[in-house]
């Protein structure tokens, strides 16, 4: 069911629906956007650059502890200390925890995608 029906069918049984303005509404779209879209799409970067960088050495991203570990291996001390809090959850390997922070870090993380 989506939200117009759900809206729809409160409205038919006498609860008043809320009207949303314009700018409530891009509002709506743009965190919809920021939190759902952006982070699958830099989900998708990051493992499209791990395979070309590491498919061959390190295999493929597919999500596993592994992985993860295999990521932290390739940072450096003073990175681990560094971004302890990225690499933390980022060990797990399932990228579909890690949020945009830890996404752009690992994308963009010199030390692990540069190097090799």
């Amino acid at each position: 069911m989506i939200l117009s029906d759900h809206c729809t069918k409160k409205a038919a049984k006498g609860l008043s629906t809320m009207v949303y303005t314009t700018d409530q509404l891009n509002y709506f779209q743009n965190c919809y956007i920021a939190f759902n879209l952006v982070p699958e799409a830099l989900r998708q970067v990051f493992k499209q650059e791990w395979d070309f960088r590491y498919k061959t050495t390190l295999g493929e991203w597919k999500d596993t502890p592994k992985n993860g570990l295999d990521f932290n291996n390739n940072e450096s001390r003073r990175s681990r200390s560094k971004n302890a809090r990225y690499l933390a959850r980022i060990q797990n390997g399932k990228t579909a925890e890690w949020d945009c922070g830890c996404l752009f870090f690992a994308i963009c993380s010199r030390i692990a995608l540069v190097q090799l």
